[in-house]
C-alpha cells in the first residue's frame, strides 16, 4: 500500500509540475496584459512633444487605470490631455475630465494632475467586474522638453518607466520631427531598454521602433539629436556643445548592448549544444528503457482472471467476511468506502446474531423523520455464530459506545466525532485486518507489491527528464530535439506507471475471487431483468444484500427485491422471518434504514479528519468576491 501512495504522490507532482510548465504565468501585478501599445510622437519646433498612447489592454477586476509620470526639469508640465475608450465596431466615447485628485475615478471620467505621491497622474475610470479586452486612447502635450544646444537640439524622453507594473506583448509606434533636416546623417536616433528591440529611420524626419514582450519593470526611453535650427522656437537653451558627448555616450551604449548580445548568443549556443546532447542521450535511454519495460512485462505478465463472467449467481465464498470481499472489489480503495463496509460488517453481525434492530417508539408524534432515523436501536447480544476477526473487533468498539449494550446510530455518530482517535485506529486496523484475512487465504501476497518498489527510483528520474524536457523547449530555439525528448519521457513514464499498476498485490486465486464478486455484483443489480427459471430464495439474498450493502446497490437491489418477491410488502410476514429486512423494506419506518446507516457511520468517519488535528487543507472560505473591484497600480 505504501509503494502505491508514493506512487500516486510522484504522479500527483508530476502533473504539479507539468500544468506549472504549460499554464501561462501569472501574478498579482499581471492579472492585467497589454495586448498592444503604440505610440504616435510629434515633436513640434517649439520644443513641445504631442504624444498619442492607444492601449489595447486586457482588464481583470479593475475601477482606475493609471499611468504616472515623475515630475523633473525634462519638461515643464503636461498638458491638453484627453482620454478616449475605442469600442469594438470603431465609435468613440470621449471621457469627461475631472478637477479633483481621486483615488477612484468614475467610468468615463478621467484626471490629469498631480497626485499625494507628487507625481502627474492621467488616471480614467474603466469599471470592469471579471476580464475585459478594452482599447484606450490617451493624448497629452508635454511642453518644452527639447534641449537646444549649440550644436544640436536634443529629445530624450523616458516612453516606459522603470517602475511600470503591467507586461506588454508589443510595443511599437513612431516619431516625427519637424520637416527641415536636409542630409539623413544630421538625423540620430537611439533607443534604449531590453535587447530585443528595434529602432529604425523611415525617413530623415522620422524614426519607428518596435518591442516585443516587454516585461513589467522595464524602462523604455528614446533620445533623438538634430540640427539646432529646427527649434529655434523652444525655450530651454544651454550654452554648451553636446554633440560630441551624445555621440560618444551612446557609442559606448551601443558597444555594450552588442557585448551582451554576443554574450546572449555564446549562451545560447551553449545551451543549444547542451539541449542536442541531452536531448539525443535522454531520447536513447527513453527507447532502451522501453524495451527494458516491455521485456520485463512478457516476463512478469498482468494476473488476469482465468475466466471472464458476466453474472454470478451465488456467493463466492460463503465463509468471506464483509471486510475480506470488500478488499478484493475495492482492491487499494477499501479505506475510501469503510462507511459502507462497516454498515454491511453490522448488517452480517445482525445475521449472525450478535446485533439486533429496534425501532424505538416515541411519545412524541411530532417527532421528525431526522430524529426517528437517528433513534434506531441497536442492540449488542452475547452470543452467536461464530464471528471473524474484522467482527470481533468491530462488536468490541461498538461496546465502547454502546450503554448496557444499547445504543443509536445518533450515539454512533457522537462517540465518533468526539473519539477520532479511535476512528483512525478503526480505519488502519481495518486495512491490516483486510490484507491479513486475505493473506490467509492466499488471495493476496504483498511480497508481489514490494515488486514495484525497484520502479520507484526510474519513476522519479523519468518524471524529472520530463520537467528537463520541457525546459529545454523553453531554453533553446532548438525545439524539435527537445520535443523528441518530451514525447519519449512521457510514454515511458506512462508505460512504466500502466506496468507498475499490476503490482496491486493480487494472487491468481485472488484475481479469480475479485471477478466472482464483480460478477455477483452485476448479477444483483440485474438480476429482475434476467430471464432466470430459478431465483435464490430470500434467505440468500438476505445474505447478498449485505454484500449489496458493500458495494454500495442495496437500494437498488431492494428495489428489484420488491417486484421479484411480491410479500416484501407483507409487514408482519417481514417481522416473523427476515430479521433486518423488516427494517429495510418497512414503509412505515418513512426511511430506508441501510441507506441511513451507511449515511451515518460515512459521515462520523470521514469527520474524523476535518478536525483541525492535522492532515490537508480544506476547501474554507475566503476574502473576496462579491464583485468588489480594486485599483491596481498602472505606473
Amino acid at each position: 500500500m505504501k509503494k502505491n501512495v508514493l506512487l500516486k504522490v510522484i504522479f500527483i507532482i508530476f502533473l504539479a509540475v507539468l500544468i506549472f510548465f504549460i499554464k501561462p504565468k501569472s501574478s498579482f501585478a499581471e492579472s492585467q496584459k497589454i495586448n498592444n501599445l503604440n505610440f504616435d510622437v510629434l515633436v513640434r519646433n517649439n520644443g513641445d512633444l504631442d504624444i498619442k498612447e492607444t492601449w489595447n489592454i486586457e482588464i481583470s477586476d479593475t475601477n482606475t487605470l493609471f499611468k504616472t509620470f515623475k515630475m523633473d526639469d525634462s519638461y515643464d508640465e503636461i498638458k491638453d490631455v484627453t482620454v478616449t475608450e475605442i469600442l469594438t465596431d470603431g465609435k468613440k466615447v470621449v471621457y469627461e475630465p475631472k478637477e479633483e485628485y481621486s483615488y477612484h475615478v468614475d467610468r468615463n471620467y478621467y484626471q490629469a494632475l498631480v497626485n499625494p505621491d507628487n507625481d502627474f497622474e492621467i488616471a480614467w475610470g474603466v469599471d470592469v467586474s471579471g476580464t475585459e479586452t478594452r482599447t484606450f486612447e490617451i493624448n497629452y502635450t508635454v511642453a518644452n522638453h527639447v534641449t537646444l544646444y549649440n550644436d544640436c537640439a536634443e529629445v530624450y524622453w523616458k516612453l516606459i518607466g522603470d517602475d511600470f507594473d503591467i507586461p506588454i506583448e508589443k510595443i511599437d509606434g513612431i516619431i516625427k520631427v519637424p520637416y527641415g533636416i536636409v542630409d539623413e546623417e544630421d538625423f540620430r536616433v537611439w533607443a534604449h531598454g531590453p535587447l530585443n528591440g528595434n529602432i529604425n529611420k523611415d525617413t530623415q524626419y522620422q524614426a519607428s521602433f518596435s518591442v516585443e514582450n516587454l516585461e513589467r519593470n522595464t524602462f523604455l526611453e528614446i533620445r533623438i539629436a538634430t540640427p539646432t535650427s529646427m527649434f529655434i522656437n523652444t525655450q530651454k537653451k544651454v550654452d554648451e556643445n553636446k554633440l560630441d558627448t551624445i555621440i560618444s555616450e551612446e557609442t559606448d551604449y551601443a558597444n555594450e548592448a552588442n557585448e551582451k548580445r554576443e554574450k546572449n548568443e555564446k549562451m545560447q549556443e551553449l545551451v543549444s549544444n547542451i539541449v542536442v546532447i541531452v536531448g539525443i542521450i535522454g531520447s536513447v535511454l527513453c527507447i532502451k528503457y522501453w524495451f527494458t519495460i516491455s521485456k520485463e512485462s512478457k516476463e512478469n505478465p498482468k494476473i488476469l482472471p482465468e475466466e471472464k463472467i458476466k453474472y454470478f449467481r451465488e456467493l463466492p465464498d460463503e465463509n468471506a467476511s464483509v471486510l475480506e470481499a470488500s478488499f478484493l472489489y475495492y482492491l487499494n480503495n477499501t479505506d475510501y468506502n469503510i462507511g459502507k463496509i462497516i454498515s454491511a460488517t453490522m448488517l452480517n453481525m445482525c445475521l449472525k446474531g450478535w446485533i439486533s434492530f429496534e425501532e424505538k417508539q416515541s411519545d412524541n408524534k411530532k417527532e421528525s423523520i431526522e430524529n426517528t432515523k437517528k433513534n434506531f436501536i441497536i442492540k449488542l447480544n452475547k452470543n452467536g455464530k461464530e464471528l471473524n476477526e474484522d467482527e470481533k473487533y468491530l462488536y468490541n468498539y461498538l461496546k465502547n459506545i454502546s450503554n448496557n449494550n444499547i445504543f443509536t446510530i445518533k450515539d454512533f455518530e457522537k462517540y465518533n466525532k468526539k473519539h477520532t482517535k479511535q476512528v483512525q485506529e478503526l480505519v488502519k486496523e481495518y486495512s491490516k485486518l483486510a490484507k491479513k484475512e486475505n493473506t490467509q487465504k492466499e488471495t493476496y501476497d504483498e511480497n508481489i507489491i514490494k515488486k514495484s518498489a525497484k520502479y520507484t527510483v526510474p519513476c522519479v528520474i523519468l518524471m524529472f527528464c520530463i520537467i528537463i524536457a520541457f525546459g529545454m523547449i523553453f531554453a533553446s530555439s532548438i525545439v524539435a530535439i527537445s520535443v523528441i525528448f518530451l514525447v519519449l519521457s512521457i510514454a515511458v513514464f506512462t508505460k512504466l506507471m500502466c506496468y507498475i499498476s499490476r503490482f496491486n498485490g493480487l494472487t491468481q486465486k485472488g484475481a479469480n475471487q475479485r471477478e466472482k464478486w464483480s460478477a455477483l455484483k452485476r448479477y444483483m443489480e440485474d438480476f429482475s431483468k434476467l430471464d432466470d427459471k430459478e431465483v435464490p430464495d430470500l434467505v440468500l439474498w438476505e445474505k447478498f444484500l449485505v454484500f449489496a450493502t458493500a458495494f454500495g446497490i442495496s437500494e437498488k437491489v431492494i428495489e428489484q427485491l420488491k417486484v421479484k418477491f411480491p410479500e416484501l410488502g407483507d409487514e408482519q410476514y417481514l417481522r416473523n422471518n427476515y430479521s433486518y429486512m423488516y427494517i429495510a423494506f418497512n414503509s412505515n419506518s418513512n426511511f430506508n434504514f441501510i441507506n441511513t446507516m451507511n449515511s451515518s457511520i460515512g459521515s462520523s468517519i470521514n469527520y474524523s479528519s476535518g478536525t483541525g488535528a492535522g492532515g490537508g487543507f480544506s476547501t474554507g472560505g475566503g476574502f473576496g468576491g462579491g464583485g468588489r473591484r480594486w485599483r491596481r497600480p498602472l505606473k
